[in-house]
């Protein structure tokens, strides 16, 4: 059975979504995933930038896993405040990050726990991928 995992701490820094974002294309291409690279890259910044741009201006830990044919991503932060999905206007620059990762993700969620709250996505890592 293949099982990785790997998790960063950040500070609450915007400008450290890229670094975050290297960190995953960098382990999934370890991982020999890198047909999930950009649905990854793209729920993981989803979550991270939500957490860091509603949360209570602490830092936030993002994980990511690969087990049994899946890729879960979690983001944990100090807010209790769970996540609202929006609908966003056509004028609107904000408001579709979660619809985005619901949309990619076979299921995600959220939970609150002793220190705030854990928002998570899982997303099918198909076992023949493209060219593989």
């Amino acid at each position: 059975m293949n099982q990785h995992r790997f998790q960063i701490a950040l500070a609450p820094d915007l400008a450290l979504v890229a670094a975050m974002r290297r960190e995953v294309r960098r382990h999934l291409a370890h991982w020999r995933l890198p047909h999930l690279v950009s649905d990854v890259e793209l729920v993981a910044s989803e979550l991270v930038t939500n957490a860091l741009t509603h949360g209570p201006g602490e830092s936030v830990t993002v994980a990511v896993e690969y087990a049994d044919g899946e890729v879960l991503v979690a983001v944990d932060d100090h807010s209790p405040a769970l996540p609202v999905a929006r609908t966003a206007g056509d004028g609107d620059l904000g408001g579709r990050g979660l619809c985005i990762v619901q949309a990619l993700a076979r299921t995600c969620g959220s939970k609150r726990t002793g220190t705030g709250k854990t928002v998570w996505a899982v997303l099918a890592a198909d076992a023949n991928p493209p060219g593989g």
